[in-house]
């Protein structure tokens, strides 16, 4: 595929999933990591195993956002 039929196909994937891009700004990294680090401390004290929101999942996304705020 030539890099104009891939960048249409990922566009059409974004659209057919609903996928949207936005930027964020420090504050709103940071303010999305403490919110997160307190979600975290909640699923602790309440012992919530969820399977989709477990704390070592939401570690691994605090992780992950900070590496890339990072870069």
């Amino acid at each position: 595929m030539t890099p104009a039929q891939k960048q249409a196909a990922y566009r059409r994937r974004k659209k057919l999933y609903g996928i949207e891009a936005m930027e964020l700004d420090r504050t709103d990294v940071h303010v999305l990591i403490s919110a997160l680090q307190s979600r975290l401390l909640e699923l602790e004290q309440r012992h919530l195993h969820d399977l989709f929101e477990t704390p070592e999942h939401i570690q691994d996304l605090c992780a992950r956002l900070s590496k890339l705020h990072n870069k």
